[in-house]
């Protein structure tokens, strides 16, 4: 069967007059589904799409502590930028982390593949590419959500899986002396993270 591509429109109230999406709130913007979605539905390659946007906008409509946004790209239907403050008593803590969340077609029964957009130096952060390692052992369900997945990251970034390193130098600081670790994470974000 041949599906059509999908899409995302960003669908903006009559009162915001600017065709900038960069000087358009993001809490201005309200996501649907283009209308082709409907055709393609019956398709199994379209359930991953809906249930993508079902989650975010559950996410948005939450407004979960901590998440400061959440947003669809521009380019990639299957992809999610969150923005969220990074949780106390951790080396990130009052600083912006933000992160792209690529969901393959079988989600919520596969995980999305999570980047962070700057270096973060932790154990289950990949020096190379920024991406979270985390296993199915993170995941307390038989399938996947939007909010479980926020939560867990914030899990991790408080207490590192040293057993499923990705950074295998901040995995052994990190279960040599958990303090050194959390000093030398907290110098190396002050020069890549916004604070707020």
């Amino acid at each position: 069967m041949n599906v059509p591509f999908l899409t995302l429109q960003r669908r903006v109230p009559l009162s915001c007059h600017t065709s900038s999406l960069d000087t358009i709130h993001p809490g201005q913007l309200e996501y649907q589904l283009n209308s082709n979605v409907a055709a393609c539905c019956a398709a199994d390659a379209c359930t991953g799409v809906q249930e993508v946007a079902r989650q975010v906008r559950a996410v948005q409509k939450a407004r979960l502590h901590g998440v400061q946004l959440v947003e669809f790209d521009v380019d990639d239907p299957m992809k999610v930028n969150i923005a969220l403050m990074g949780v106390s008593d951790t080396p990130f803590q009052g600083r912006q982390l933000f992160m792209s969340l690529k969901f393959p077609n079988s989600y919520p029964e596969r995980p999305p593949v999570i980047t962070f957009q700057h270096p973060l130096y932790h154990p289950n952060i990949y020096t190379h590419s920024n991406a979270l390692c985390w296993s199915d052992d993170d995941n307390t369900g038989s399938t996947y959500n939007l909010e479980g997945i926020i939560g867990m990251v914030n899990t991790l970034m408080a207490k590192p899986n040293p057993a499923s390193p990705a950074n295998r130098e901040a995995a052994l600081l990190y279960m040599r002396d958990e303090s050194v670790w959390r000093d030398t994470a907290r110098a190396k974000a002050k020069d890549v993270l916004f604070t707020l």
